[in-house]
């Protein structure tokens, strides 16, 4: 029960730091992309760039966990049925 408890507490504290992400990479070149992702970006022709090699890619898939947003709060159905029963123009 207390492992749930303290996975459940360390996803959400993942959560609160996802949300509170700044993204300002696409204001970067790709000079400081390169940099700051330890890419292999060819600066010059970056349409001839071919990526992370597939140690590289296992390697930062292992450290940081796979390339997926987590799907927003879904507020369920009974909830959005009652709150109808909110509105003044209801009665």
């Amino acid at each position: 029960d207390q492992v749930r408890k303290a996975e459940a507490l360390a996803a959400d504290q993942q959560g609160k730091e996802s949300r509170n992400y700044d993204a300002t990479e696409h204001k970067m070149s790709l000079a400081e992309l390169k940099a700051k992702f330890e890419t292999g970006i060819d600066e010059q022709k970056p349409k001839e760039s071919r990526g992370l090699s597939d140690q590289e890619a296992k390697s930062r898939y292992q450290r940081d966990g796979p390339n997926a947003m987590t799907p927003p709060k879904q507020t369920p159905e009974i909830v959005k049925f009652l709150m109808q029963f909110t509105n003044m123009f209801m009665i």
